[in-house]
């Protein structure tokens, strides 16, 4: 939609400190003293744009406004547009808006008690609780010293097989140790 009405840019103080363009409506528009929705663009991106705005609406069930979401639509020449000089603006603009409204959708239902179902793969050992967060009652079977602790008896049993008795001397004939005495 093209919104014909002549409005006047922001004051040239707000564009030289980059300041904000404000937007702002009641949050139910049957009651004036309903809260209003503000949301708040850089006059920099609104001068970039053309004056072209954007303007999203999300509404609940009794067409309440719950948000705003308010954009300048970066264009082909929005590069090329200074905004940063207030005399390069001309003294009347003409805003285009675009206004789109969103309405509420039902999400996915999520139950609050899970399915009684099998654990996953590799969860089996973690233990079942009651609601309340105490354990479930019944039969524990405590593992075995092999199965509690193989992490450990794996590599100390692996260090004693592989490791022997220090390898015999090199040299000489085995035998009898040789001495530097002579024969009597």
């Amino acid at each position: 939609q093209h919104d014909p009405r002549p409005r006047l840019p922001a004051r040239p103080t707000q564009i030289e400190t980059n300041g904000l363009y404000q937007v702002r409506l009641r949050s139910s528009a049957s009651n004036s003293s309903s809260p209003y929705v503000l949301a708040a663009l850089r006059i920099c991106d609104l001068v970039k744009s053309g004056f072209k705005e954007e303007i999203k609406l999300l509404l609940d069930s009794t067409g309440a406004v719950l948000s705003l979401e308010y954009r300048a639509p970066a264009g082909v020449f929005s590069a090329k547009r200074e905004c940063s000089n207030p005399n390069s603006l001309p003294s009347t603009v003409a805003f285009s808006s675009a206004v789109a409204h969103l309405l509420p959708t039902p999400a996915q239902q999520i139950s609050i008690q899970p399915p009684n179902t099998p654990p996953p793969p590799g969860m089996q050992g973690v233990k079942a609780t009651n609601p309340d967060g105490t354990p479930m009652q019944g039969e524990q079977k405590q593992p075995g010293i092999l199965r509690k602790y193989w992490y450990i008896i794996l590599p100390l049993a692996l260090m004693i097989l592989t490791s022997g008795a220090e390898p015999p001397p090199q040299g000489g004939a085995g035998g009898a140790p040789t001495g530097g005495s002579a024969a009597r």
